[in-house]
């Protein structure tokens, strides 16, 4: 990708920190790997660090701290700066950011305890500005934590949580921010089509709640762990997942999608020719999800779905086969490894008659990390666990995601973006492109283990219509085949 910045200048580099909390999470995915470049070239090294710890110094909320931390933990040990000059300018310290610096540098400093906000006064009620938004600038996973943790301490949280948020806005003085249109097209959104934007309120509500769970420990006896566990809802970056690099698009999806995406094509024969693209001698595009070309349909995409089918398989008059979740745990705040979190009858399901089951599954990695958010929405498939003799590792490196037995690689997945912008529609993702292949031979030695035979499931979704004058409506085209042959390049 073309790199954020080439001027290392003072002023270069103030605005190239800055975008640390730019409001499209992306950017600041970028952001941080080009200030790493920059860390971790001995040319740049003293300038860049003095512009992070400048910026990191002047953060007056928990969050925006943790970013500059959380970078931290992704620069190379040699090149990351010294401890005694970064102690200083954590003025804004939080359970999480202790994590970072224990991740980076083996040392915390504390003080998180320390000038919390006193009990909620009985008066204090939650505004309406807070209750409205409080899924809006933040995911509801954090409102679903505190509710957890109240269900099962009865302790208020949630009323802690807009407390907290109460006292820091008065502090800050942070505006009351609306959805920002100004990053779209008005009419766009009136089809349902928005962004994911991090305005300062969602780092206020962010920073709250890290308060919030300081709180409880020090007031309500919370240990220490288990509030370790919560602050991760909140973390900017996951280690080794971080390293993951935008690749080009596959070359042998060629111009199939856009043939698809044409109402007088025939569907499925242009399906089977998509999945025979994906079959090399070595290896099966066993997930595949494509942006349609933008010009034809810039909130559109097809997808091809491979799924283990018993032999006397028939779907049902409700067939619609989805990807399950697979939560990817860490001992640390890295990418976990281990990906046998489903068993094959987990995931099995009954047909008309006979059953089938994907080879895939969504991997959700826990943490999941803020900034990758895009990709978790366009979803990290990979070949489950019961496709293996053996488990699989997963690892990830600038090529995306892979799986590993013994030193063999066995299946990958990587992911591109096609003119991207952070604009998705309700259900949808934005346009990254994912496709996640695996070994040949031990797809087949799979279908041979299952007495299987393999289906595909191909969609075809998008919104068109006039984006200016009316509103952009859904169109949506499947079709479902047996493998006729399909796995021979």
């Amino acid at each position: 990708m073309v790199p954020v910045t080439t001027d290392t200048s003072e002023p270069a580099l103030s605005l190239l920190v800055d975008r640390l909390s730019w409001p499209v999470k992306m950017v600041r995915w970028r952001t941080a790997k080009a200030i790493r470049r920059l860390l971790e070239q001995e040319s740049t090294r003293e300038k860049a660090t003095r512009a992070l710890l400048d910026w990191m110094a002047t953060r007056d909320l928990e969050s925006e701290v943790c970013s500059a931390l959380s970078l931290l933990t992704v620069v190379n040990e040699t090149a990351r700066p010294n401890l005694r000059d970064v102690a200083p300018c954590v003025k804004r310290p939080s359970i999480l950011s202790d994590i970072l610096l224990e991740v980076a540098y083996g040392w915390s400093l504390g003080g998180w305890d320390k000038g919390l906000s006193p009990d909620v006064p009985e008066y204090f009620k939650p505004s309406e500005y807070f209750e409205q938004h409080k899924t809006a600038h933040v995911p509801p996973i954090l409102l679903n934590s505190l509710s957890k943790l109240e269900a099962k301490s009865g302790k208020p949280f949630k009323r802690q949580w807009a407390y907290e948020w109460h006292v820091m806005r008065e502090e800050t003085g942070i505006l009351f921010t609306q959805y920002p249109y100004y990053f779209g097209d008005f009419a766009l959104a009136r089809s349902g089509i928005h962004g994911q934007f991090l305005q300062r309120q969602s780092e206020l509500y962010r920073s709250a709640y890290l308060r919030v769970l300081a709180y409880a420990v020090a007031a309500w006896d919370m240990p220490v762990r288990l509030a370790t566990e919560y602050c991760l809802d909140v973390l900017p970056a996951v280690p080794r997942l971080f390293e993951v690099e935008p690749q080009p698009r596959p070359k042998w999806a060629a111009d199939l999608p856009a043939k698809l995406h044409d109402p007088s094509a025939d569907f499925q024969k242009l399906g089977r020719a998509l999945v025979k693209a994906g079959v090399s001698k070595s290896r099966v595009a066993v997930s595949l999800d494509v942006p349609l070309p933008k010009e034809i349909a810039e909130f559109g995409a097809v997808s091809a779905t491979a799924l283990l089918c018993s032999a006397d398989f028939e779907p049902a008059e409700d067939f619609d086969p989805f990807l399950p979740e697979t939560l990817v745990f860490s001992h640390d705040v890295g990418l976990g490894d281990d990906i046998s979190f489903r068993d094959f009858e987990d995931v099995r399901v009954n047909g008309k008659v006979g059953w089938y089951a994907p080879v895939c599954t969504h991997l959700i990695p826990m943490p999941s990390g803020l900034w990758h958010d895009e990709y978790l929405s366009a979803g990290m498939a990979i070949p489950a666990a019961y496709c293996f003799d053996s488990t699989p590792r997963l690892s990830a490196d600038d090529r995306g995601l892979a799986l590993s037995i013994g030193k063999d690689v066995v299946a990958t997945t990587l992911f591109w973006h096609d003119n991207w912008t952070p604009l998705a529609p309700k259900k949808g993702a934005t346009r990254v492109g994912v496709v996640s292949c695996i070994n040949r031979r031990l797809l087949k030695k799979t279908l041979q283990g299952f007495e299987a035979r393999l289906g595909w499931f191909v969609r075809l979704s998008a919104l068109e219509g006039d984006r200016v004058y009316g509103d952009l409506e859904p169109r949506e085209q499947l079709a479902f085949f047996l493998d006729t042959n399909e796995l021979e390049p």
